[in-house]
């Protein structure tokens, strides 16, 4: 069952894309039809959006922050009071976000990525939430050149450590509890 986010008043705020998710995306890597994670088509913007006006987008784990608050300024939206994430949290009026799980969903634009057309939907989905927790995590670390990342376990979030770090040029070490991935790694 999908759910329907259909407040149009302050559920994603000024700057918020609308756009239908790509169902496709969902079923192909959750396994029921439908995940939190997003790709979709824009479908219909505020007058006030300036980067999206049509195609295909993905959308991260935040959906709003207020923009006013000191980590808001800094680009540190995840510690904002009012953080409203894609998934299951609940904005000012009353209403909830349910990310993948809905008919459509309202973002603020800064939250949002655009995606190439040639990239599958279902390959895509995942860096929106695992990849982007993952990514951010090592840039915020410092991690680079010269640098070295002990990444333990490599399920879904490790897989997207050891490939970030690596591609950072970081020394990387897996820690498995087992021989079974160590082709993998």
């Amino acid at each position: 069952m999908a759910y329907k986010h259909t407040d149009a008043k302050g559920d994603g705020g000024p700057g918020s894309p609308v756009f239908d998710a790509v169902r496709q995306a969902q079923e192909s890597h959750s396994g029921n039809g439908y995940g939190h994670d997003i790709v979709g088509v824009v479908r219909r913007v505020e007058s006030d959006v300036r980067e999206f006006k049509a195609g295909y987008i993905g959308v991260g784990p935040t959906v709003w922050s207020c923009g006013d608050f000191s980590s808001c300024k800094k680009d540190k939206e995840r510690y904002c009071p009012d953080l409203v994430d894609t998934y299951n949290f609940e904005y000012k009026d009353g209403s909830r976000s349910w990310s993948g799980y809905s008919d459509f969903v309202r973002d603020n634009e800064q939250f949002v990525f655009s995606v190439s057309h040639s990239l599958p939907p279902a390959m895509v989905a995942p860096f929106f939430c695992a990849g982007l927790a993952v990514f951010s995590s090592l840039k915020e670390a410092g991690v680079g050149p010269g640098t070295r990342v002990g990444v333990i376990g490599i399920g879904g979030l490790g897989h997207y450590a050891v490939i970030f770090a690596h591609a950072m040029d970081a020394t990387v070490t897996a820690i498995l509890h087992s021989a079974r991935k160590k082709q993998d790694a």
